[in-house]
């Protein structure tokens, strides 16, 4: 069974539809309900045929799928909204070609240099990590014999970054959980870090 139709299986009310593709992978976009609300997600389909030189923390994840998610009203018509089947085709194409990978608590930054994703998402790097608020619609799954994980984005400000790096992935985790800070992207986010923490 094909990565898509495993989707299928575990989103039977969902509609399915294919933003791009290349030979290797292709960018779809499916509806989900999750807590009576509607979302969006928009995910790689045929990465997880490419097995990630991981370390051995992460063993077990050497497959995935990137997604981003987002709010039922999100405008795929608006040049602004077009951003994310655009990063995740870049993403994806970047993983492939550099043979390298991605896991969670990784970060990368939107360009060099780095640039504010959109108009409305003025957040300049992409942190990964897997899903925290729908963790239980979007375990692992397998895919033929392969344990396929879903690794979403999550746009991060430089500020974030760096607190990151210096508090440690776990800290950072946890603050913006703490904030209500999840794979749901938020428009028109404040950083959430007081510039006060760089002299503690």
């Amino acid at each position: 069974m094909l990565f898509l139709e495993q989707l299928k299986k575990r989103f039977p009310t969902s509609n399915f539809d294919v933003l791009n593709e290349n030979s290797s992978f292709s960018i779809i976009r499916f509806d989900i309900e999750f807590r009576g609300k509607k979302y969006w997600v928009v995910s790689t389909n045929g990465l997880w045929k490419y097995t990630m030189p991981v370390s051995p923390k992460y063993a077990g994840k050497e497959h995935i799928e990137l997604c981003v998610c987002v709010e039922e009203d999100w405008d795929f018509n608006d040049k602004e909204h077009l951003w994310p089947a655009e990063k995740l085709a870049w993403l994806g194409n970047y993983m492939l070609e550099k043979e390298s990978w991605f896991g969670e608590g990784h970060t990368i930054p939107n360009g060099k240099p780095p640039q504010a994703i959109s108009v409305t998402v003025t957040q300049d790097h992409f942190y990964f990590d897997e899903a925290t608020f729908m963790h239980e619609s979007f375990k692992p799954f397998y895919v033929e014999d392969t344990l396929v994980n879903f690794l979403f984005l999550i746009p991060i400000t430089k500020d974030e970054l760096d607190y990151k790096n210096k508090k440690s992935t776990f800290n950072f985790k946890r603050k913006i959980a703490d904030k209500g800070i999840h794979e749901v992207v938020e428009e028109f986010r404040p950083s959430l870090i007081d510039r006060k923490w760089r002299f503690w």
